[in-house]
């Protein structure tokens, strides 16, 4: 018996050590390895120091290191995220983990805080907020992407993101004859005994916690976003019914009781993972959607005012560099002056060679996002999936994924569309009951009605890529899918839309026409044989009305066909030189008068779904124009917030202009490729008339603008 006891013991031991040490896995260092876009070479010496150092890190296995790694999962797709916006290698959310182990509220004896360990000089350089109200430095959000800037900051210097990561802990003046001469812009580096212990340490960083966290099980726990000011922990535990003292622990960059209103904050709130989903979309219910939305494309100039014409002008959109189109610029010379190659540049902005550039519109020259920074937009009427990827900065391809879509499609205006996670398969299509159309007015509730029509970018054909199919969601879902073929069958989609329905005939007389980016009433009457009066009426169009790129207009061809002798004397066809053959633009000798198009207007009430620089583009004014005119700090509106977008001095010259009926005046609409110069010489005025009549105050102008020209 004490035999069998003996043996039962000694296997159940040696079972309990192999258990153990199966845990605990130590990987081995290689001789060569991959860090942040450089070849790393260890000699032998190299290897031991670092092996030593992953022991050290792995070992002993305990709760301390179980809670640093579960600490990784909640934190690390926050820090990957800005790190890919910033542009900064994704290996340097180890140095979050080597500086602070993702502790908030970690402080070095030299008095640096936070998760990257900032102290105050560096970090206030870096745009943090320190006072008594918040800390940034203890904000993972704010911290990771000033430590993101400063890094890539320094790599400029050093040319070499491995060195880079040296003068994070030494800064760029420390890192002198601490690195080898031949280390700038090389693409492979050797560690050896010498090599400076960081390095070592975050080298091993690196290998032995993404070896531990492609070991483990997914977290119980994550993290839901809570972006708010204003409001205190309390108050936002109590609306979500969750753990006030669980805001604080895992919000300490506040110290005042409510968060500040100076912009929007992001708390986070720790919760089970099977009650993420539910709780997000308590956060993100249908009535605040619309607010969310709002202030996209984030645009921040980066080119001085002062700066060469010849220089580009470079921007930061949604956080990633850009470029501005200018008159006359097509992919490869757009491309060419943004340092980017051609193909890289079509990837960024999700283009082909079919594609044409469109002048004053902000071009990206970094990659996208995998998600955007709000988790959904409202479509807006005429708004393609190409111009919600671009506004948002989010990859076309995600796009698509989170909505459950196979390829590009006219989207129904109202739908809302998944822009951070995959929308369920289960979760109906929604659609905002009172969704807004441009102008403002509410749109109706209709079917939901898409089709492979392109992206809604203009081509080199100027038509949108179709493939003449719609998909109608009879359902809202992705399983019950009618595929409708003819052109015949659409018109007839959206008259039994209008409660009209087309005879099957196949002659319908009744169509649907989108306007195109440069068209005017006048060549849509032209292309149609009907009067722009008949245009308005079916339309319910003002003669105030400007017209929307992608609107659809509904054409009778039954009409009486419009005379002709309303153009032969009074208006005079004008062509221009662009590249993709736009309609004739029309000059018409009127008596001026106040309220004819968008430039006359003074105020401007804000739709869901308009941003700053939509608004700034129908009213032909600049962004920051419009920001000054508002008291604005940022690019964030409301829906029904009602803008300036002219001055007074600027109103009352209209309104002293408009009372002299005997000033004779056209309007001329920019067609694609002018510049205010052609448009000058075209119509014999000089570019500072065009400029005075028109309020400009630079000579941006965009397609479709309408310009007033005096004679």
């Amino acid at each position: 018996m004490k035999i069998v006891l003996a043996l039962l013991l000694t296997f159940g031991l040696g079972g309990t050590t192999m258990a153990t040490s199966q845990d605990i896995s130590i990987p081995q260092a290689p001789r060569r390895v991959e860090f942040a876009d450089v070849t790393i070479k260890l000699t032998p010496r190299a290897q031991q120091i670092v092996n030593a150092q992953i022991k050290a890190l792995l070992t002993p296995e305990g709760e301390f290191l179980n809670r640093k790694v579960e600490k990784m999962q909640w934190y690390f797709p926050i820090i990957e995220e800005i790190l890919e916006e910033v542009g900064v290698p994704d290996d340097f959310k180890y140095i979050a983990v080597l500086e602070s182990s993702l502790d908030p509220n970690a402080v070095s004896t030299s008095n640096a805080v936070g998760f990257w360990q900032f102290k105050q000089p560096t970090a206030l350089e870096m745009g943090l907020r320190i006072d008594n109200t918040i800390d940034e430095r203890k904000d993972i959000f704010s911290s990771t992407r000033a430590a993101a800037t400063y890094l890539k900051r320094n790599n400029v210097v050093v040319n070499n993101w491995v060195s880079a990561m040296l003068t994070y802990n030494l800064g760029t003046g420390g890192v002198s004859g601490q690195l080898p001469s031949n280390w700038s812009y090389a693409r492979e580096v050797t560690f050896d005994d010498d090599t400076h212990p960081y390095l070592v340490k975050a080298l091993a960083h690196r290998i032995a916690f993404e070896h531990r966290i492609n070991r483990l099980r997914d977290s119980e726990y994550r993290f839901v976003v809570y972006p708010t000011q204003k409001q205190t922990l309390n108050d936002i535990a109590k609306n979500l019914v969750v753990d006030p003292n669980d805001l604080q622990k895992y919000n300490a960059w506040l110290y005042a009781n409510r968060i500040p209103n100076d912009k929007n904050y992001n708390v986070l709130i720790p919760v089970n993972a099977n009650q993420a989903e539910s709780l997000e979309k308590q956060i993100n219910n249908r009535q605040d959607i619309a607010k969310l939305d709002v202030g996209f494309p984030q645009l921040e100039r980066v080119t001085p005012e002062d700066a060469a014409a010849s220089e580009p002008i470079i921007y930061r959109i949604n956080g990633r560099k850009g470029i501005l189109a200018q008159p006359g610029d097509e992919i490869p010379q757009l491309a060419a002056k943004g340092k980017a190659g051609v193909y890289k540049f079509m990837k960024y902005n999700d283009m082909t060679e079919r594609d044409v550039v469109e002048s004053d519109k902000v071009y990206y020259l970094q990659s996208k996002g995998r998600k955007a920074k709000v988790p959904y937009h409202t479509v807006a009427e005429g708004e393609t999936m190409w111009e919600i990827a671009h506004m948002y900065g989010i990859r076309m391809k995600n796009l698509l994924k989170f909505n459950r879509l196979k390829n590009v499609q006219r989207l129904q205006a109202g739908r809302v569309v998944w822009m951070q996670k995959k929308r369920s398969k289960s979760q109906p299509i929604e659609f905002i009951e009172e969704a807004q159309s441009n102008d403002g007015t509410p749109l109706p509730r209709k079917k939901d009605i898409a089709t492979n029509s392109g992206v809604g970018r203009k081509t080199k054909n100027n038509v949108e890529k179709s493939d003449n199919s719609i998909i109608d969601r009879k359902q809202k879902t992705d399983d019950d899918i009618v595929i409708i073929e003819s052109d015949e069958q659409l018109n007839n989609l959206f008259e039994e839309e209008r409660g009209t329905a087309t005879s099957g005939t196949g002659s319908a007389s009744t169509r649907s026409h989108f306007v195109q980016r440069g068209e005017t009433l006048y060549s849509i009457s032209r292309k149609y044989n009907v009067s722009i009066e008949n245009i308005r009426k079916w339309n319910n169009l003002n003669a105030s009305d400007a017209l929307q790129y992608n609107q659809r207009l509904v054409i009778n061809s039954n009409a009486p066909a419009a005379t002709s002798t309303s153009t032969t004397s009074d208006e005079t066809p004008t062509y221009t030189t662009g590249r993709t053959s736009p309609e004739p633009t029309t000059r018409r000798t009127e008596t001026y008068t106040s309220s004819t198009n968008n430039n006359s207007a003074e105020y401007h009430t804000v739709s869901a779904g308009e941003t700053l620089f939509r608004i700034s583009q129908n009213y032909g004014i600049s962004v920051d124009n419009l920001k000054a005119l508002n008291n604005l700090k940022d690019n964030t509106i409301s829906v029904g917030q009602r803008l300036r977008v002219k001055s007074t001095s600027s109103a009352s010259t209209s309104s002293s202009q408009s009372s002299s009926s005997t000033a004779s005046a056209y309007y001329h609409t920019v067609a694609a490729g002018e510049t205010l110069y052609r448009i000058s010489v075209n119509n014999k005025v000089s570019v500072d008339q065009l400029k005075a009549w028109n309020n400009l105050k630079d000579n941006n102008i965009s397609v479709g603008q309408k310009l007033l020209i005096k004679k």
